[in-house]
């Protein structure tokens, strides 16, 4: 995906986040707006029980103290017999009473704060009947009031009073009137308990019914939230989840393609390497060929030369003559040793088994305390050049490690053949060392050629040592 495509794709997906985040902004208020409604809908309708069961009751108690006035009004009326205490308690409990169904009268209509009664919903029956109401409200009170006086002046006379009139003394209330008042009043307070009752039902299933929509909204709100808000963005994830597994597809496949490349480059290095390696053994062979039959001839021819002067001269001339002969002696026999270090003649003719034995032998002199032990197990003498060349190297490596280093007084090579690879085992019982000492690895140059070798022919190698425990290296060449 290029660059340009990127920056659209972002640009595209921003205006799409930023509408998201305002439609999702819109519906969180909403549903804040919804729920802040459905809690004031539930407050209000718990006021509302409330209120309903208040004024229905102070409604109620209308019509039993409107009762019981007339009965307190009854008893002062016609209680002749009745004691000046029994008469005083009547009357106590008339005042109280009336000032409590006055209070309640008023109450209903404009609302108490100490009674918990709020102001009259607006009902055009409730204030009509209130307005029939008032006059027998006012009569009634009036009549209350009559007894009241009445009563009292009988009291402050020590009198009872059971006559309609007498001469400068307040008159009782008629009982025909009293009840006629009495009646009417509950009749109408009947109607409106039972209109407050009905109103404050109504109010109730009003909220009922705005709880439902509200709720209906909340989900109308939800169904568009999913449907605008959510299903465009689980659209889009899905967009760009199939984006990233196309670019992680895409990236797999350039990875595998660069493995590819990669182990086909390595793959080439090492061919060309192991023909560097195969090139530099054959020059190596014909330099020492050469150093042979060239140089090693004439050397030859000298020494020849030199036997003859030696014989036909006299003592102090044959003397020098023999010293140059020794030289001449060392200086073949340093060639020869050179010519077998730049390439064994046995491994170009008869392979691993007998280079390696022939290198074994160089180290077995008399005044060594070393024991050289050679096995193998090998049923092919000759392999791939490149697997001879290089794993003889290696043996040179690692032999020449243990000599000089192991101060060891027995080391045993073996060479075993297996199906697919040969083990090239080198063990000695000298002094050891800690294969993960930095300061050996960062001085062993040889060991790095060693490494080398060893994956040009994708071979590998273990060291086990341990100081004062000897060491064993073992080298696994694959043969395939």
């Amino acid at each position: 995906m290029s660059l340009g495509n990127k920056e659209r794709l972002r640009r595209q997906d921003q205006k799409v986040i930023n509408g998201l985040r305002f439609l999702y902004i819109t519906a969180l208020l909403s549903v804040a707006f919804l729920l802040a409604s459905v809690g004031w809908i539930f407050i209000k309708s718990i006021e509302d029980q409330g209120h309903a069961s208040r004024v229905v009751n102070i409604s109620g108690r209308q019509r039993m103290l409107s009762q019981r006035m007339s009965k307190w009004m009854l008893l002062l009326k016609s209680g002749n017999a009745a004691n000046l205490q029994q008469r005083t308690e009547w009357i106590k409990r008339l005042r109280i009473d009336q000032k409590d169904w006055q209070r309640g009268h008023y109450a209903l209509q404009y609302g108490d704060s100490l009674l918990s009664l709020p102001k009259m919903v607006e009902d055009s029956t409730l204030k009509e009947s209130f307005i029939l109401l008032q006059p027998r409200f006012d009569s009634l009170n009036l009549l209350v009031k009559q007894t009241l006086v009445a009563s009292e002046f009988s009291l402050n006379e020590h009198q009872a009073v059971f006559r309609d009139s007498a001469q400068g003394a307040p008159v009782f209330p008629r009982l025909a009137q009293l009840l006629e008042m009495e009646r009417d009043f509950v009749e109408l307070m009947d109607q409106i308990t039972f209109r407050f009752d009905e109103v404050y039902r109504a109010q109730i299933r009003d909220l009922k019914r705005l709880h439902f929509w509200v709720l209906f909204a909340s989900f109308l709100v939800l169904l568009a939230e999913a449907l605008f808000i959510f299903r465009p963005i689980v659209r889009l994830l899905d967009q760009r989840l199939i984006t990233l597994e196309k670019t992680r597809m895409e990236l797999r496949a350039s990875n595998e393609k660069t493995r590819i490349l990669g182990e086909q480059q390595l793959e080439n290095q090492r061919l060309h390497l192991g023909d560097i390696v195969l090139a530099e053994e054959g020059e190596r062979l014909r330099i020492a060929r050469d150093l042979h039959d060239s140089l090693g001839q004439m050397l030859l021819a000298v020494r020849m030369y030199l036997s003859t002067a030696i014989q036909h001269q006299g003592s102090r001339t044959g003397e020098l003559l023999h010293n140059a002969l020794m030289q001449l002696d060392r200086s073949s026999e340093e060639l020869e040793h050179i010519l077998k270090n730049l390439s064994p003649p046995s491994l170009d003719r008869f392979g691993l088994v007998d280079a390696i034995s022939g290198e074994i032998e160089k180290f077995r002199l008399p005044e060594s305390k070393v024991e050289l032990v050679f096995q193998h197990t090998l049923n092919q003498m000759r392999f791939d050049k490149k697997i001879e060349y290089l794993l003889f190297r290696i043996f040179q490596e690692l032999l020449g490690n243990a000599i000089k280093h192991s101060e060891a007084s027995y080391i045993e090579v073996q060479l075993i053949e297996h199906p697919d690879y040969l083990t090239l085992m080198i063990e000695d019982d000298g002094i050891g060392f800690d294969p993960f000492d930095p300061s050996l690895q960062e001085r062993g140059s040889g060991m790095l050629h060693l490494r080398s070798r060893l994956e040009l022919l994708k071979g590998s190698m273990s060291l086990d040592s341990k100081p004062g425990q000897g060491t064993t290296a073992i080298a696994q060449i694959p043969l395939i």
